[in-house]
C-alpha cells in the first residue's frame, strides 16, 4: 500500500509538467559522451522516424516525427525515476493526458519493443517507424565511434537492436533498404562525430551475422 501511495503521489506530480518541458530536461542527461545527450538522440530519432515513414509508407510522417521527438520524454519523470520498469508505459499515459495523437502516445511505449526473443512487436506503423529509427540510431552511433560489441560485452544491447529490426521487418514485410537506412541515420549526426570510416561495411557484416544466426536457430 505505501508503494502504491508513492506511485500515486509521483504520478499526480508529473501531470504538472508538460511533455515539451520534459524535452528540455533531456538536455541534462548524457546518452553517450561522444554522441551527446538524450535530447540529441531524440531529435535524431524524430528525423529518422519521419524519413522512414515517408520511404517505407509507415503512417503519417508528421506523426512519426512527433512520436520520435517525445519517445524518451518520460525519462525525466518522477515515476520513472522511482520505478524504472514503467519507462515508456508512463510516457504513453502522459501523452494521452496531454491529448497527443493516440498513435503517437502508443509509440512511446512500443518503440522499445521487442525487448527480447519472445517479446511482442510494435503494433502500429508509427511505432514501427520509431522503433526502427531508435535502434538504427543506436547502432550507427556506437559503431560510428568504433565501439562495436566484443565477446560477451554489449553495453548498448546492439545485438538485441539488430534482432529487433530484423523481426519487425520480417513480421510486417517492410521493404527496408538497410544500406540506405544506415546512411540516413548517419546523416543526422553532426559532422566529425562518426569517425569509423568502415561504418557501413561493419554494420552490414554485423547484420549479416545476426541474421544468419537467427535463421540457423
Amino acid at each position: 500500500r505505501p508503494r502504491l501511495a508513492d506511485a500515486e503521489f509521483f504520478f499526480k506530480l508529473d501531470l504538472n509538467t508538460s511533455i515539451d518541458s520534459r524535452l528540455d530536461s533531456l538536455k541534462s542527461i548524457v546518452y553517450q559522451k561522444q554522441l551527446g545527450t538524450v535530447h540529441d538522440k531524440s531529435q535524431r530519432i524524430a528525423k529518422l522516424s519521419k524519413t522512414l515513414a515517408e520511404t517505407l509508407d509507415l503512417g503519417s510522417p508528421s506523426l512519426a516525427y512527433r512520436a520520435g521527438e517525445i519517445c524518451k520524454s518520460d525519462l525525466t519523470s518522477k515515476m520513472v525515476f522511482e520505478f524504472p520498469e514503467v519507462q515508456g508505459f508512463m510516457g504513453t499515459h502522459y501523452a494521452l493526458h496531454e491529448q497527443e495523437d493516440a498513435e503517437v502516445a502508443n509509440a512511446i511505449s512500443e518503440h522499445y519493443k521487442p525487448k527480447g526473443l519472445d517479446d511482442s512487436l510494435p503494433t502500429t506503423a508509427i511505432a514501427q517507424a520509431v522503433a526502427l529509427a531508435d535502434k538504427l540510431d543506436t547502432l550507427v552511433g556506437i559503431f560510428g565511434i568504433g565501439q562495436k560489441p566484443k565477446g560477451d560485452k554489449d553495453p548498448f544491447a546492439l545485438r538485441r537492436a539488430v534482432l529487433g529490426i530484423v523481426k519487425i521487418v520480417l513480421r510486417y514485410n517492410i521493404n527496408l533498404n538497410l544500406r540506405e537506412a544506415i546512411v540516413q541515420a548517419a546523416n543526422n549526426y553532426p559532422e566529425g562525430v562518426l569517425t569509423n570510416l568502415g561504418l557501413i561495411s561493419d554494420l552490414l557484416e554485423f547484420f549479416h551475422n545476426r541474421i544468419e544466426n537467427l535463421f540457423v536457430d
